[in-house]
């Protein structure tokens, strides 16, 4: 005999709803959560030339040296900055 019926319904029952009762609340959540992420990305340069990255998103040139190894990198260059393995991302403290 097959369960497989039951299965699937029980899984079925097993999940989460994902519908929202109030969706004015649930815009006014993402919202904040949005407002409240990071603008800016600290980077640290590890590497022993110059290093020089012109951002896809909107031009900015970034110039990664010795005399200047730290860097506030624009949210939407973070994850560009981040395939350079001369390039660390420096973590806050919380």
């Amino acid at each position: 005999m097959c369960n497989c019926g039951n299965k699937r319904q029980a899984l079925s029952n097993s999940r989460p709803s994902f519908s929202h009762k109030d969706p004015d609340s649930f815009v006014a959540k993402t919202q904040s959560l949005i407002s409240s992420a990071p603008a800016y990305f600290k980077f640290e340069y590890t590497g022993s030339r110059s290093l020089f990255i012109k951002s896809l998103a909107g031009g900015q040139i970034y110039k990664f040296s010795h005399s200047k190894p730290v860097w506030n990198v624009k949210a939407e260059d973070a994850k560009m900055i981040l395939r350079f393995s001369q390039l660390r991302e420096l973590v806050p403290d919380l």
